[in-house]
């Protein structure tokens, strides 16, 4: 099983911890188009770790990776769990953002 070794972003600025959970999730979506799907999930794992424990679980931050996870799920056929993921990515991106915000968010 993939592990990377990034260290908690307790006491790190906040660009520390965006630019190690993003890096993480980068790496986790190039191992989800190769097929990789254990050490994408892994990835994911940490990458939302560290964004909830820098940002907080509501925050737009772990909204994206919960999408990206529920993408991941989808590519796995665990349908039920990323139905999971993407109904609390959106009640993420609609309590920050409002209902029209995820037009916004997601573009």
């Amino acid at each position: 099983m993939l592990s990377a070794s990034v260290n908690s972003p307790d006491g790190d600025s906040a660009e520390t911890a965006r630019s190690q959970e993003q890096w993480l999730a980068g790496l986790a979506e190039f191992h989800r188009e190769q097929g990789n799907y254990r050490d994408a999930e892994t990835l994911f794992k940490q990458a939302l770790a560290i964004a909830e424990d820098a940002f907080g679980s509501d925050a737009l931050e772990v909204s994206v990776i919960l999408n990206n996870f529920a993408v991941l799920y989808k590519f796995m056929a665990r349908f039920s769990k990323a139905r999971q993921f993407y109904i609390r990515s959106l009640a993420i991106t609609e309590k920050r953002q409002g209902r029209d915000g995820q037009r916004r968010f997601w573009g």
